[in-house]
């Protein structure tokens, strides 16, 4: 089972990555910068998605993409502004 991870390559995501890594966890990661992907991956051994999540046709392509069944799902998209 995997857990995938949008927005992993920085801050808390990247902190998270490396904890999951730590435990074995099988991850995918999702992001815009395909080059930290690429990097955060080697270290990780994970599988990864660069696109945005603001594209409507992504959270399509990354359950594609992933191997096997979602075990979880790690949000860390940087901030967002939240309105009433």
């Amino acid at each position: 089972m995997t857990t995938v991870v949008y927005g992993g390559t920085g801050g808390i995501g990247m902190a998270v990555v490396r904890r999951l890594t730590a435990r074995g966890e099988s991850l995918h990661l999702v992001a815009r910068d395909a080059q930290r992907l690429t990097t955060l991956a080697a270290e990780s051994g994970a599988t990864f998605t660069a696109a945005d999540v603001l594209d409507t046709q992504t959270f399509e392509r990354v359950n594609s993409e992933v191997a096997g069944p979602i075990e979880g799902l790690v949000y860390a998209i940087g901030s967002i502004e939240l309105k009433p």
